[in-house]
């Protein structure tokens, strides 16, 4: 006898079990194999943020030195820009100087070019109180005392 009440919990959890799989089955949210891969329209879009070596607005181009952080080394790209490029910060390739630090996504097309498809110049902020900011007693970033270690 003292089989049955167990076979019955048992038999109720496990229908439990069964009734909410198909109830989530029925809804479409169990995915019973991998996604299906997702199809990009053209080469993929890379990004840089780089400094300007050179500016070249005759043929549209711009050479950025940046940090590969695959190779931990600087590497310099030339990029061509068109009519298709968005800007931020600048209207036109000619406000771009040497030394600018730029934001740029990019494609390399299919004979090996790199398109520029949105420049970003980077901008420092402008501090308006930076006498209050200097005479602001900074907090010591080492504890001086056991007591702010919390020992």
């Amino acid at each position: 006898m003292k089989l049955r009440p167990g076979l019955i919990i048992a038999l109720s959890i496990s229908l439990i079990f069964l009734s909410s799989i198909i109830a989530c089955a029925q809804e479409g949210n169990i995915v019973l194999g991998p996604e299906e891969p997702k199809v990009q329209d053209g080469p993929e879009v890379q990004w840089l943020w780089g400094e300007v070596l050179n500016v070249d607005p005759t043929y549209s181009q711009i050479r950025v030195r940046f940090l590969d952080f695959l190779n931990d080394t600087e590497r310099e790209l030339l990029l061509t820009v068109d009519n298709d490029t968005t800007y931020e910060n600048i209207s036109v390739l000619e406000e771009i100087k040497r030394k600018d630090n730029l934001s740029i996504d990019y494609i390399v097309t299919g004979s090996g070019l790199y398109l520029a498809k949105y420049i970003g110049l980077e901008q420092a902020k402008k501090v308006d109180n930076w006498e209050y900011i200097q005479d602001q007693e900074l907090p010591s970033a080492i504890p001086e005392t056991a007591a702010e270690v919390g020992e």
